[in-house]
Formats: C-alpha cells, structure tokens, sequence
C-alpha cells in the first residue's frame, strides 16, 4: 500500500514538472498558446505583438502562411476597429528577406496620410514598416482606397518572386529595447531627410503625430 502510494505521488510530481516547464515554454513565445496571432485579436499593437506574429508565421511555413492570410482576410477579423488586411500585408513586408538593393515595392492598397514620396524605398525599404536594431514599427496605418485593394495573393506571389520566406525565427525586442531601437530611428539620417511640410490637401499628419504613433508601439499592451 505505501509502495502503491509512493508511485502515485512520484506520478504527480512528474506531471506536475512537465506542466511548470510546459508553462514557462509557452510563456517565452505566446503565440505557441493560439492558432490565430494577438496581433490579429487586438486593436492594440507592440513592437512585441508585431514580431511575435512574423515568427508565428514563420513556423507554419510559406504556403500554411498563405492560406492562414487568406482565412484571416475571408473572416474579416474579429475586432471591427482596425484594418486586418493591413496586417496581413505588414507582415509579408516582414516575412520575405530581399537583396539589399533590390527591396520589394510596398503593397498597392491606397494612399497612407504620409508624404508618401519622402518615403523612398532606399531608406524605407520595408515601407510602410521601418527596421531598427531588432525593431519593426509601423510609420502608419490607415489607407485611403478609391478602387479595389491588391490582392493577397497576388503580393504574396510578388514577394515570392523577389524574395525568400524566411525560415529562422525573427529576434523577439524587449519593450525597453524597441524605445531604444525607436529613438535611433527618429535620430538618423533618414529619418531626418523626410520633409513632413504639409503640401496635399489630404495629408493631414504631423511628424508629432507619426512619432507618439510609434512610440505607442513601445508599451506593454
């Protein structure tokens, strides 16, 4: 009877070690916990959220990443505040690695309340994301679309075609190393070569505005 007890107490034990170390795995990547990314769930967004969903993707794989946009876009997301097709499309922005000269255009979508033609692909080669350090920010969501917006599958295929989908998990920031990596951003050159002087009649945003928008990327959600 006291060996009996024994084993079913050692049984325990060991269920119950596997279920803390289960835990703490699951804790260094959330994303393991559902199918569907947060980025995806919530309004809100990090720095965190962003790259948390890249690796997500990364791990199904390019064509399973494909079919999930898909069936994002068909449901039409959950959270009726945002625009989930855009988050698809930042995330093929991020998901295919390109030659260093020979960035991808940005997805055809409409017109972003940017001064669009001081975001050169040379020094925003991701736009309408930048990269800094370990980083990826949003420069501005939003778009203004007259027609029909491009296709995801038709970017994907583009992205395909000039780039390859990665296949190594993305470094996950912390949340004081993307304030870092976004006070960098805002204090170099290319940043400093974009004349945000208002000269269109639909673009009505501010430097201020744009940088309190991605500052916002850097606090825990």
């Amino acid at each position: 009877m006291i060996c009996e007890l024994n084993h079913r107490r050692f049984a325990m034990l060991v269920f119950l070690f596997f279920a803390y170390v289960g835990t703490i795995c699951l804790g260094e990547d959330n994303e393991f916990q559902t199918s569907t990314p947060e980025l995806f769930l919530r309004t809100q967004f990090n720095a965190v959220s962003l790259v948390n969903a890249a690796n997500h993707c990364i791990r199904l794989g390019e064509t399973e990443t494909l079919r999930e946009f898909e069936r994002l876009i068909r449901e039409n997301g959950a959270i009726p505040t945002y625009n989930l097709e855009e988050r698809v499309f930042w995330l093929c922005r991020i998901l295919f690695a390109f030659e260093e000269n020979a960035p991808i255009r940005p997805p055809q979508l409409g017109t972003l309340p940017l001064p669009h033609d001081q975001f050169h692909l040379t020094d925003w080669p991701i736009y309408p994301l930048a990269k800094s350090g370990n980083s990826y920010f949003v420069l501005c969501e939003g778009y203004s679309l007259a027609g029909m917006p491009e296709p995801i599958d038709q970017y994907f295929k583009l992205c395909k075609a000039h780039g390859n989908f990665r296949t190594e998990s993305i470094v996950v920031p912390s949340i004081l190393e993307s304030q870092q990596d976004l006070m960098r951003l805002q204090q170099s050159n290319q940043w400093k070569r974009i004349n945000w002087k208002n000269r269109y009649s639909w673009y009505t945003t501010t430097e201020t505005i744009i940088s309190n928008y991605m500052t916002n990327q850097c606090v825990e959600k």
